[in-house]
Order: C-alpha cells, then sequence, then structure tokens
C-alpha cells in the first residue's frame, strides 16, 4: 500500500517537501540581509552647552544616523521631519546643559516620522540607546561627587547593561517571525487545494467516497498528515542551522500540534468538497487564495484578539482551524513552549475536526436518504 501511495502522490509530495523549505529558506534569506542604517537626522540643537555638543557628536557617529541638516527652531525642525526631509528630528531645548547640571529633569525631544514604521521604530531605539549611555555616565558623576570610591561606583553600574531594544529590529530579524505564520498557511493552502479536495472529488465522483471499505483513502491522507509534519519540522531545521532563527527540538510536539492541524484540515475541507465540483477548481482555487489572506490577517497574529470586534476571534475560530494553531505554533518555536500551553491548541483542533467530520456525515447521510426516497418514488 506505501508503494502504492507513493506512486499515486508522487506529484504532491514532492510540493508538500520543498515549499516548506523554499519557504523558510527565502524568507530567512531577506531577512538575514536586512540593516538598517544611516537614517537621515535633522538636529536642531539651541542649547549648544558642552553637553549638548556631546549628545549631537554622539548622534554624529553613530553608524545608525547620517546627520543631513542641522536648523535653529523646532518650527524647522518639525518641517524638516514632516516633509520627510530626515526620518526623525532631535530637539535639545534652550538651557538644557544647565538643567541637567541642577538635575531638575530637562528633556531632548525626538521626532519622528511614523510613515515607515521600520526606519522610526530603528531610529527610536538608536536614540534610547544613545541617551541611556549618557544617563549612566551622569549618575557615575553625581556618584563621584558624593565621595563613593570609584569601585565601589563600578560595582554598582557593573549591574546595568544598555542595550538598544527595539520594537523593529535594525538588522530586520523580526522578518524572521513570519515564517511561523507563512509555514502553517503554505500548508492550509497546498494540502487543501494540491491534495485534499482533488482527493474528495475524486472519490465522489466515483463512488468511493464512504466510510467503510476505502481503506486506501484513509492510508492516504494519514501518510499526508506525517509527511507534513516531519518535512516543517525540516523545514524549520534547516533555518535554524543555516539561519539561526529560534527552532525548538521538541520534535514530538511539533509532530501532534501539526498532525491534529492537518485532521482539523481533512475534516473542514472534507464539507466543502461536498459543496463544490473539480470542473470548478480554478475559480475555487483562486477563492481560496484571496481568503487565505483574512484568514492570516484575523487569526491573532497579525493582530490581536482583544482589537477585533467582541466575539470576532470565536468566529474565526468556529469557521477555520488556522487561528487554532498559528499562536501555539510560534510560541512552540520562538518561545520553546511545552505540552502545558500547545495541549488546548491540539485539543481545539481535534474538537474543530470532530465537530466538522460530523457535519460532513451528516450532510452525506442525509443525501444518501434522499437519493434512497427519489429511487422508491420512481
Amino acid at each position: 500500500m506505501l508503494k502504492r501511495w507513493l506512486k499515486k502522490d508522487k506529484h504532491v509530495i514532492g510540493t508538500l517537501a520543498v515549499g516548506p523549505i523554499i519557504a523558510t529558506m527565502l524568507i530567512c534569506f531577506i531577512a538575514s540581509g536586512l540593516q538598517i542604517e544611516s537614517i537621515p537626522l535633522a538636529i536642531a540643537n539651541l542649547d549648544d552647552s558642552s553637553i549638548s555638543r556631546q549628545i549631537v557628536s554622539d548622534f554624529e557617529n553613530h553608524s545608525g544616523f547620517n546627520v543631513t541638516l542641522y536648523v535653529d527652531s523646532e518650527e524647522e525642525l518639525q518641517n524638516a521631519v514632516y516633509e520627510k526631509k530626515a526620518v526623525a528630528g532631535l530637539l535639545l531645548p534652550a538651557s538644557y546643559g544647565k538643567s541637567v547640571a541642577l538635575g531638575d529633569g530637562s528633556r531632548a525631544m525626538l521626532l519622528l516620522n511614523g510613515t515607515n514604521t521600520t526606519n522610526s521604530g530603528a531610529a527610536q531605539g538608536y536614540a534610547a540607546s544613545i541617551f541611556m549611555t549618557l544617563n549612566a555616565g551622569i549618575q557615575v558623576q553625581a556618584l563621584q561627587s558624593m565621595g563613593i570610591p570609584d569601585q565601589r561606583i563600578s560595582q554598582m553600574m557593573g549591574s546595568f547593561t544598555v542595550v538598544e531594544r527595539n520594537l523593529y529590529d535594525p538588522r530586520g530579524s523580526f522578518m524572521y517571525n513570519l515564517i511561523y505564520m507563512v509555514l502553517p498557511y503554505m500548508i492550509q493552502m497546498q494540502f487543501l487545494c494540491f491534495f485534499l479536495l482533488p482527493l474528495f472529488w475524486e472519490e465522489r465522483e466515483s463512488g468511493r467516497l464512504q466510510l467503510r471499505g476505502n481503506n486506501f483513502m484513509y492510508f492516504r491522507i494519514l501518510c499526508m498528515c506525517i509527511f507534513i509534519s516531519v518535512f516543517t519540522y525540516i523545514a524549520l531545521l534547516i533555518g535554524s542551522l543555516l539561519f539561526h532563527i529560534p527552532f525548538s527540538w521538541n520534535f514530538p510536539l511539533h509532530f501532534v500540534l501539526m498532525v491534529s492541524y492537518t485532521f482539523a484540515l481533512c475534516a473542514a475541507t472534507f464539507v466543502i468538497s461536498l459543496f463544490t465540483r473539480g470542473s470548478a477548481k480554478l475559480y475555487i482555487f483562486e477563492l481560496f487564495t484571496t481568503v487565505g489572506v483574512l484568514i492570516m490577517l484575523t487569526s491573532g497574529m497579525v493582530w490581536p484578539n482583544f482589537v477585533m470586534p467582541q466575539g470576532f476571534s470565536t468566529l474565526v475560530r468556529l469557521l477555520w482551524p488556522f487561528a487554532h494553531v498559528v499562536m501555539p505554533f510560534k510560541a512552540l518555536h520562538l518561545k520553546n513552549a511545552g505540552w502545558a500551553e500547545t495541549l488546548p491548541a491540539m485539543g481545539s483542533c481535534i474538537l474543530f475536526g470532530l465537530v466538522w467530520l460530523a457535519i460532513g456525515l451528516a450532510i452525506c447521510a442525509w443525501r444518501n436518504s434522499k437519493a434512497r426516497l427519489t429511487l422508491l418514488e420512481e
């Protein structure tokens, strides 16, 4: 039976094996080449004290910034950022140095053009690291003025480390996280369009779509579920070895999660196949490609569930299994989540599959009984 399956589905097997690996390599390769540097910066130094000049020098020497404009007023700075002459604008107000020396909480201001969130987010992170370093130096001077020995100051300050913490990583590594959404989506589209729908259409048109006696159909589906679970793991493993993306070595957990997901996909696709025909497969595939984007956007991966209308996320989970698995899949590999965190997702996928399978069987039973009544009447 295994040889028969390999011969029957060899083209689909190749597609499902190569697709996840290519997607992982492509996304990781693109993300690994990103480096956000030389962000255009405008500066308005209205203080011209020694400390403000030091800050300006720090910004000028930082690889993340390229100071392209110096202005003499806050209004000019705002116009420069608004007109996109600079992505960011640094304002050091008058008497800034004096206020810092007195410790009265004087603040600099960083203006950002938010039309490009990646660049503006990186600029914010770069600026924060510069000011945090400056603040650490001021604290050291304050402690020295209090007569605290340098060794003690070193011990006190040694527990603090200034790092750049950006919402958007300047190396673009946030792009890696897309793979945890792309892989389940790709599995969904390939498994559904290239294997499940054609399989159910073929079985229905040949009159073999039945629960009993169709062992080869069940064997094909089982083999594909196992195959997909293994090759998605291999794709992530290759991405981890070559591009150092976060990856969980817990293969049993990954395997069970993906098998439960593919089971839910099988049940939902079974119901869909009852209302569609293979003659219209091109239009159906185009429809699924379009709807797939909406499925990703409403899965909780792009926007959290609490920002959606009340009850909307529940409706999405009732209609399609993608939302059940995408966040646990990400948590498993990105955060190394364990069984306790992912078991609810597995249970919800299995429950989803059982419910939709029951719906499909009920529809089949109703159609069969209706057909028998028609024959009896004739």
